[in-house]
């Protein structure tokens, strides 16, 4: 899957769900500011967007890529643990692939 991962926090160092993505196979495309993320789900093929950060801008950020494209997955990783997040991914892939659509 082509992951758009979006890392609000400027002083983080890249962790562990990163690296349990990339290491299931999954291509992730990095940006750091919400202008930067919804420019890439505008111009990018992108199979699901998370978010490692968990603050006010989420919110808009979810809305405005809900706008932009209603069916692209979008998850915040501090709801999930390192491990449900990847089946989760791998679900929705699943469905996509199907023709179904998931709104979360």
């Amino acid at each position: 899957m082509r992951i758009l991962y979006v890392d609000l926090n400027p002083e983080s160092i890249p962790g562990g769900t990163d690296r349990v993505l990339r290491n299931r196979g999954h291509m992730l495309l990095y940006v750091n500011t919400c202008r930067d993320a919804l420019e890439m789900i505008r111009n990018q093929d992108l199979d699901a967007v998370v978010i490692s950060h968990d603050s006010l801008e989420v919110f808009d950020l979810i809305a405005k890529a809900q706008a932009v494209r209603g069916e692209l997955p979008v998850f915040v990783t501090d709801d999930w643990s390192i491990s449900e997040l990847p089946l989760a991914l791998e679900w929705c892939g699943g469905l996509q692939e199907a023709g179904n659509h998931v709104h979360v």
